[in-house]
């Protein structure tokens, strides 16, 4: 019995000069693969042989996979798109009646700078700019509005008018004139006054 097993462990047992588990021929790892392929002790395995991660295919068997060759989106289109768009409401036109003065003068006015003013109307939460930039508008306009009824000319969208608070600054450009009857060009702008949406108004 001892001389059987003295064979068989001479059978199995690695060749001379081989390290354990290299008998007959050296194994290496290729491709990063868990599998080994028996090459020359010396082989050199190009870097563009080798594999360090797992492809698509093998994390994901039952996937496919599309390549597109050219991107099919266009440049009009954005890559995230708005979830909702705002929803303006009509009044504008309705309250919009005709100005005493030309879309051409207020124009002309532009070329002079010293007949030009700058204004941010900024206040408290319900501190009435929204109602003073009606009364300013209303100056200009040729019919005068129902005193009876908010208009809200510069809450534009449908959610400010239905809560009645300013969400967005809204820029105006009016005509009024001094005491003199000197014409005036005033850019206004109506800011939001609730302290959520103060980033509108800086």
């Amino acid at each position: 019995e001892d001389e059987a097993e003295a064979d068989e462990w001479e059978e199995n047992a690695p060749a001379q000069g081989q390290p354990a588990g290299n008998a007959g021929g050296a194994a290496q790892l290729t491709n990063g693969a868990d599998t080994e392929e028996p090459v020359g002790a010396n082989a050199i395995v190009l870097h563009e042989d080798k594999q360090y991660y797992p492809d698509a295919e093998e994390v994901y068997p039952d996937a496919e996979v599309l390549v597109m060759d050219e991107d099919a989106q266009t440049l009009e289109e954005p890559i995230v798109a708005n979830v909702s768009k705002p929803v303006f409401t009509s009044f504008a036109k309705e309250a919009s009646t005709a100005a005493k003065y030309s879309n051409e003068f207020l124009a002309g006015l532009m070329n002079t700078p010293f007949n030009i003013r700058n204004l941010a109307v900024v206040g408290h939460f319900h501190s009435g700019k929204t109602a003073l930039m009606d009364l300013l508008i209303e100056q200009t306009k040729q019919e005068a509005w129902d005193p009876s009824k908010e208009v809200r000319f510069t809450d534009t969208r449908s959610d400010e008018q239905e809560r009645g608070v300013s969400i967005k600054s809204t820029p105006v450009s009016l005509v009024l004139p001094d005491t003199r009857g000197k014409s005036y060009l005033i850019n206004l702008i109506d800011t939001p006054g609730h302290v959520n949406f103060s980033g509108a108004a800086t």
